[in-house]
């Protein structure tokens, strides 16, 4: 995965990179590892810096900041990675707009790692009664998030499909997950609608992979966009 995100960002050894919403950095110390590029990654929750080792220690820097008002200057970064973040940002133009602002004019990248509303609907997780339409709203239709990306300044906007992997998981482990409501569709539930779906949920696990594994095709779509120069 961090691999198409590199590919099709072309970053390479020292390209200024920001990781929105990095999280505990998981994806912004495999970056720099696989890349050598020097990585900022950003997220408002960062109480200390996630641990780094070997190549990405000396190449990755922790901000603790939110991504709507970002804290950098005009065109500081050549490219910049929003890798499954997009479906938990509540003004997502806002950021495309900050996003294009510090961004390097003339050929500074935007890619965006995320999942269409047909992938999501894929995922075993999803058999669960009513949870695909809870879920969905969350997740961007590719034609609406690449008209966002446009809208926010971004040129030669367009996106990929890849298939990253699979997943094989017996069903007795993939319920056991599934009862510690691990998806905000399942915790919206109350109680005992929760109860009651997880019944039929085995029922319809057990239908679709009768030899008691769940298989899933790990699936993304990645969005990009280059900030071209006089488009500010």
């Amino acid at each position: 995965m961090v691999d198409a995100v590199a590919r099709v960002s072309r970053i390479v050894w020292g390209t200024r990179v920001l990781d929105l919403n990095c999280g505990a950095g998981r994806y912004a110390r495999l970056l720099a590892q696989r890349t050598g590029a020097e990585i900022v990654g950003l997220d408002r929750s960062l109480a200390d810096p996630p641990p780094a080792s070997g190549r990405s220690r000396a190449r990755v820097r922790w901000v603790l900041g939110g991504c709507e008002a970002l804290p950098f200057a005009p065109g500081a970064f050549a490219a910049c990675t929003m890798i499954l973040v997009v479906q938990d940002l509540p003004d997502l133009d806002r950021v495309l707009r900050e996003v294009y602002r510090v961004l390097a004019p003339n050929g500074g990248r935007l890619t965006i790692l995320t999942m269409s509303q047909g992938q999501v609907a894929r995922l075993p997780v999803h058999l669960f009664p009513g949870a695909f339409a809870l879920d969905r709203p969350r997740w961007p239709a590719l034609p609406a998030l690449k008209t966002r990306v446009r809208l926010a300044g971004f040129q030669q906007v367009r996106h990929h499909l890849c298939t990253v992997g699979a997943e094989a998981v017996p069903a007795e482990r993939f319920l056991r997950w599934a009862r510690t409501r691990p998806l905000p569709a399942y915790r919206a539930m109350d109680e005992e609608t929760f109860r009651e779906r997880m019944v039929k949920f085995r029922d319809r696990l057990m239908a679709r992979f009768p030899d008691r594994v769940v298989r899933w095709r790990r699936e993304h779509a990645i969005v990009t966009g280059i900030k071209m120069r006089g488009r500010d």
